[in-house]
């Protein structure tokens, strides 16, 4: 399992990827982590998740399946993306709405586009790691 953090230097919400691991994985994580019970598990290949301790703190996690970047690869990302940025909106108190439609857009495309980038980077230090 790989624990990653995502940069946000935009509206500054806690954002971690996790990859590398199935879900039920992820699931054990979560539950021992913060004391939490899932009350519908529905099995994908990527999930958002937000974890609140109320008036603290709000932590998102992108849950992505080993992925072999195909396109279907890359819907669930996109699709899995915009949960949490839409959660993220929710957190700072932003509705999404035609003047705050652009700025939506933006921040799902520089998230969408830092889960790529960990993912990548993640694929390629495992294939040296696996070449050796």
């Amino acid at each position: 399992m790989q624990k990653l953090k995502i940069k946000d230097p935009i509206y500054n919400c806690d954002i971690t990827l996790i990859s590398g691991c199935k879900q039920d994985e992820f699931y054990r994580y979560i539950e021992k982590k913060y004391n939490y019970t899932f009350s519908d598990k529905s099995f994908s290949i990527g999930e958002h998740l937000e974890v609140i301790k109320p008036k603290t703190w709000i932590k998102h996690y992108l849950w992505i399946q080993d992925i072999k970047f195909t396109i279907k690869d890359y819907g669930v990302i996109n699709h899995e993306v915009f949960h949490c940025a839409k959660g993220c909106f929710d957190e700072i108190g932003l509705e999404i709405i035609e003047a705050t439609e652009e700025a939506f857009a933006y921040y799902q495309e520089y998230i969408f586009e830092e889960v790529l980038k960990v993912l990548a980077r993640a694929k390629e230090i495992i294939g040296k790691v696996n070449d050796e």
